[in-house]
């Protein structure tokens, strides 16, 4: 769990992780310099499953999941935002997912997603339906949809350690988009599986105006090219088994899906 100025919400997200039953679980909280009481906070909780990682200087977010791989030796690593909720009974069902898969390196499950404070709006619903339905619709082909939409193998991510040791762990340089990072490299030795129930609450801030979703949208799809076309130089003009041209086409629909332009994306799509 990495934490910064969490304290309104992470003995939540702490709870709510203690409360699993079924599964022997270690918790890595890791402080990213927090100026608030967030520390404090973690440690009013007095429960010996519980580590505290603290740093001075704000590291990020790459830096805090390896500082928790560097001080666990757990054979599944889960990942739950400091302000977040996981679902009674989630973990058991990643784990079991990992387990009945064996080439499996990452589980993912679908999310419900409240705003700032805890309330679940029929605005954010509806959107989210609307992303399952055309994101998550099986058979899920990982490497279209990790180019298209970007992070949909998301939101409760747990890792098989034997995966994230085979990839190096995660890019401690990247200011942020590291898990979509890992995933990429992931989807070039290991398989992903969807757990298709709805096992982790995500608090976003409610806002609807559209100029700030396409823009978001457009952020994150710069971010997605930037990593696609690095990974594509790694391994020599491919990337997950996709030709250059290949995934440039799938990110160029991840682009105008993202920044709204639905009528183009399915003439692209023909």
């Amino acid at each position: 769990m990495p934490a910064r100025n969490a304290a309104r919400h992470v003995q939540d997200a702490l709870q709510s992780v203690l409360r699993e039953q079924a599964v022997e679980i270690q918790v890595v909280v890791v402080d990213d310099a927090s100026t608030d009481d967030t520390a404090e906070r973690v440690t009013t909780l007095a429960d010996s499953r519980i580590r505290l990682l603290r740093t001075a200087v704000r590291r990020g977010i790459g830096w805090c999941h390896n500082q928790a791989l560097r001080h666990s030796t757990a054979p599944f690593v889960a990942h739950v935002d400091a302000d977040d909720l996981v679902v009674p009974g989630a973990l058991p069902r990643m784990v079991a997912a990992l387990r009945a898969a064996p080439r499996a390196g990452q589980a993912y499950c679908d999310f419900v997603v409240t705003a700032s404070d805890g309330q679940v709006t029929e605005e954010l619903s509806e959107k989210w339906r609307r992303f399952f339905e055309r994101a998550r619709k099986p058979p899920i082909d990982h490497r279209r949809q990790l180019l298209t939409y970007g992070m949909t193998v998301n939101h409760l991510r747990t890792y098989r350690r034997e995966a994230l040791d085979d990839i190096g762990g995660f890019d401690e340089e990247l200011p942020w988009a590291v898990d979509y990072d890992a995933a990429l490299r992931l989807a070039e030795r290991w398989e992903f599986v969807h757990v298709a129930a709805p096992l982790y609450i995500k608090r976003v801030l409610a806002d609807g105006a559209s100029e700030s979703v396409r823009l978001k949208g457009g952020r994150f799809w710069a971010m997605r090219w930037r990593l696609a076309r690095r990974a594509l130089r790694r391994n020599g003009g491919r990337l997950m088994g996709l030709s250059s041209p290949h995934v440039h086409a799938l990110l160029l629909v991840g682009l105008l899906d993202a920044t709204g332009a639905p009528d183009a994306v399915r003439q692209l799509r023909r």
